[in-house]
């Protein structure tokens, strides 16, 4: 049987097939190099994304494992302060802790170094911010409270957390206090209103804050603060707590109720008597 012969449309269409497979094995003959480098640098980079990942994970656990220990620390039992008597209660004898200091001193160096540690080296990490903190609460307990400030400041300084800042700004803040700085007390309140987090509620920074202000002088701006407890915090046990102050605080100043009005029919009968 003979050959199917290929008509002019058939054969123009072939010829561009040819021609399309052709110029496309050309260019990848010509570009090939340019294609094995553009593979290489996507398995390069799927490569380098799945071993950073598993490196953030392996420094998560080990930041972790690491705060835990510290904090281990910070809440370990002190022979001291001890008072159990294993002969009167046995199950003492079955709580076991992984640390034990024979003082409240030794426990907070302890917790200190450790928590310096790591603050150190999880500087970017939530918990190194954590760690500063909590090795400025450390270096509160051991009365270096000059160090314990500094090491405060740090923590505002380097975290990118609100609620890190917030609760170092409320250990500071109790320093001032203490120390009876209670303008730079009211600035570090100030500043945890103006940006409030899930570490100290809003409405007791407030309160501390209206505190602070009528300790400074200022009972105008207290009056207003507790004020705002009352409405922004209605129904709250702060809101009724800063709604005693608020009417102590309008006596004090010579706000008291104004008295209701007098009848006219009253009014005119102490006239004539």
């Amino acid at each position: 049987m003979a050959a199917k012969r290929l008509t002019r449309k058939e054969i123009v269409r072939e010829d561009a097939i040819r021609r399309t497979l052709t110029e496309t094995s050309g260019w990848l003959i010509r570009n090939l190099n340019y294609i094995l480098v553009a593979v290489g640098l996507i398995i390069l980079i799927g490569v380098v994304t799945v071993l950073w990942s598993k490196y953030q994970e392996s420094r998560d656990a080990k930041v972790q494992v690491a705060f835990s220990d510290a904090m281990e620390k910070f809440h370990a039992p002190v022979d001291e302060e001890d008072q159990t008597d294993p002969a009167l209660d046995p199950s003492a004898l079955d709580q076991q802790t992984k640390y034990r200091f024979t003082t409240s001193q030794e426990r907070f160096e302890e917790s200190l170094e450790a928590f310096r540690t790591v603050a150190d080296e999880y500087s970017g990490f939530w918990l190194g911010g954590m760690s500063r903190y909590y090795a400025g609460l450390s270096l509160i307990e051991l009365e270096r409270t000059q160090e314990a400030g500094q090491e405060l400041q740090m923590a505002i300084d380097e975290s990118s957390w609100t609620d890190v800042k917030n609760m170092a700004r409320n250990a500071l803040a109790q320093i001032a206090v203490a120390e009876g700085n209670h303008e730079q007390a009211v600035e570090l309140y100030e500043r945890i209103v103006a940006d409030p987090s899930g570490g100290l509620p809003v409405d007791l920074a407030l309160m501390r804050l209206a505190r602070n202000l009528e300790l400074t002088g200022n009972l105008e701006e207290a009056l207003t603060r507790y004020r705002q407890v009352t409405s922004e915090h209605a129904g709250s046990a702060t809101a009724t707590a800063a709604q005693a102050e608020v009417r102590r605080l309008e006596s004090l100043l010579g706000r008291e109720a104004v008295p209701e009005e007098v009848p006219a029919d009253t009014e005119s009968e102490e006239l004539e008597s």
